[in-house]
């Protein structure tokens, strides 16, 4: 899979030592791409630290080209996703 855009907030500062718990949620899933976004967040407060949010496209590296998922990936990402339709 290849990142064709990420867009990070920094939204709180964070300093050695303190504790932070990261989430993943798939957003969209497509036949060829996904999105899905990371978010940190400060245990203590609760204060989000930051997200990101990733687009990919699924890459044949051999043929150096996008190409579909497998069907079992698709359909566990949608399962991830909560079955968001493309």
């Amino acid at each position: 899979m290849a990142a064709v855009q990420q867009n990070t907030t920094y939204a709180r500062e964070l300093l050695a030592g303190d504790l932070v718990a990261i989430t993943s949620e798939v957003l969209e899933i497509g036949e060829r791409k996904k999105q899905f976004r990371h978010t940190m967040v400060e245990c203590l407060t609760g204060d989000i630290a930051s997200t990101s949010q990733i687009r990919g496209v699924h890459i044949d590296r051999t043929m150096r080209r996008s190409t579909a998922f497998l069907d079992h990936i698709r359909t566990k990402a949608l399962e991830l996703a909560g079955d968001i339709a493309e």
